[in-house]
């Protein structure tokens, strides 16, 4: 092992590859910081039924919502590179997601109110409904900066939206505001404002001809579109059904709380993913032996990582939400512990889909997905019938582990198939 780590310290230092990551994970983690900072004061503002109303229609908005993404941000991160006319590309996709956006909207602000009333209620569904298409559009916006390597702004932009979204929020209990609806109004207002000056930092160029275009990246972006898809639905399906099944806004208070804290350390292993894409794709085309020494060391990296998340959130999940949160979270707390796993076991997987996306296996990892989806669905139905809550978080193990090994099986075969060692 420690012959992996030096090769994985050599490496980093010597593509400059670390400061990268250092720099991408240092602005997404102090945006990380707010964001759980606001659903702390959220979740206690609120109340579990106040905070499950408000987190259940943005988990399931947001699901929706990955459609009117299509992909395109992780698109974009591949492929433009490749092109000469990024601004184009971009306005292209703001179309894509428009479109998709309001289709989708509508048939949403009817079907979700008559799924759950108490959960889902007009007001926030519409709210919920704009704010997560400018926040697409903005995701878009910041895949085109991290294609001109403008970290530091992509950086900046993250604090903006999450730290503006955190200041809306303690504003409004400050003033002793206890309406989900104006909490996430504040929220619009922010991701909006965000929108804005990523617009301003980098503009599309809306020209004639973007039909023809329209057509090409949607061609080209479907497996993206479908992987993000399936991402999602595997992210926030449980707790929709948690919804459904139980029919309770505490439970899915409880489980949003212990949620969102686990999936904000995402932006970690993300960061890694982000930076080493690009260079891994690079490497593939130029230097196959250094792939291999890299793949050691980046999977080397991603398991030290995932072992100290794991561990850290699993000593600490009980005693970090109750005290700040009061005993009523209690449930919350235990559920945090109980889904700390996942930080070691998704690392490993974005070591895996770092090498399958960079060298052209995406079509493969959405078969993995697919599966994966399949399992948390069955799962998530019977484990929440016999277990409620706590139920759920035995899916979501059952189905991170599935995903891991899939992807890493994959990345395994597509190096003996390249006759790629990492033990050179």
């Amino acid at each position: 092992m420690s012959g992996h780590l030096a090769l994985f310290i050599h490496f980093f230092r010597r593509e400059s590859i670390l400061r990268k990551i250092a720099l991408l994970t240092s602005g997404s983690s102090f945006a990380q910081v707010c964001m759980i900072i606001n659903g702390i004061v959220l979740a206690r503002q609120l109340t579990p039924g106040g905070y499950g109303a408000f987190g259940g229609t943005f988990v399931t908005v947001g699901l929706i919502g990955t459609v009117f993404r299509w992909g395109l941000d992780t698109w974009l991160l591949s492929q433009g590179i490749l092109t000469d006319n990024l601004p184009k590309l971009v306005a292209a996709a703001w179309g894509i997601n428009t479109i998709a956006a309001v289709t989708w909207g509508v048939l949403l602000l009817f079907v979700l109110p008559a799924l759950s009333p108490n959960v889902y209620l007009v007001p926030l569904v519409l709210v919920s409904l704009v704010d997560t298409w400018s926040e697409n559009l903005f995701v878009i916006q910041l895949s085109a900066l991290n294609v001109l390597k403008r970290l530091h702004l992509v950086s900046l932009l993250l604090l903006i939206l999450y730290g503006g979204r955190l200041f809306g929020t303690l504003i409004l209990t400050l003033l002793d505001i206890t309406s989900p609806l104006l909490f996430a109004q504040a929220r619009l207002l922010a991701t909006f404002i965000s929108l804005t000056l990523a617009f301003v930092t980098f503009r599309p160029r809306f020209t004639g001809g973007l039909v023809d275009v329209f057509v090409h990246i949607l061609h080209q972006s479907l497996p993206f579109a479908l992987s993000d898809l399936l991402t999602s639905i595997y992210l926030r399906v449980g707790i929709i059904l948690l919804a459904v099944i139980v029919g309770q806004s505490e439970a899915v208070g409880h489980f949003s709380v212990a949620y969102g804290l686990l999936t904000a350390l995402f932006v970690i292993p993300s960061a890694g993913y982000y930076v080493m894409v690009p260079e891994v794709a690079r490497l593939n085309s130029k230097d196959k032996l250094q792939l291999g020494r890299t793949a050691k060391g980046m999977f080397t990296g991603f398991i030290i990582l995932g072992i100290a998340l794991w561990l850290g959130l699993w000593f600490t999940g009980r005693f970090l939400i109750e005290p700040i949160l009061g005993s009523a979270y209690h449930t919350a707390s235990e559920l945090l512990s109980a889904l700390s796993p996942i930080l070691f076991l998704k690392s490993l997987g974005f070591a895996g889909v770092t090498v399958l996306v960079a060298v052209g296996w995406q079509r493969y990892r959405v078969v993995v997905q697919v599966i994966s989806v399949l399992v948390n669905v069955l799962a998530s139905l019977w484990f929440i019938m016999h277990s409620g809550v706590f139920g759920l978080a035995s899916a979501s193990l059952i189905t991170e582990v599935i995903l891991m090994l899939g992807y890493v099986g994959l990345t395994i075969r597509w190096l003996r198939i390249a006759s790629i060692s990492v033990w050179r």
